[in-house]
């Protein structure tokens, strides 16, 4: 499972000219019993894995996932930090 949202998270960040611009981006699955996913600063991205479950199609996988990467381009985190 790990390997599977690393590689789905790389080929997501690299085909859009994200990789190392400015971040280098790791995606990890966590192993909770709770459904969620969250970007943190600096490019990381966790996917928990109930949520990797539920999803149907790869697809809906990567929407969850690009959702995050664009909450860490539009830099969401630092600006909550900062408020």
């Amino acid at each position: 499972v790990q390997s599977y949202i690393s590689n789905l998270g790389r080929k997501i960040a690299t085909s859009n000219g994200l990789e190392g611009n400015p971040y280098n981006y790791t995606f990890t699955a966590v192993d909770v019993d709770y459904v969620n996913a969250f970007a943190l600063p600096a490019g990381t991205v966790m996917v928990t894995t109930p949520l990797i479950a539920m999803a149907e199609t790869e697809a809906e996988l990567a929407g969850v996932i690009g959702h995050e990467i664009g909450h860490i381009v539009g830099r969401h985190g630092l600006e909550n930090v900062k408020r």
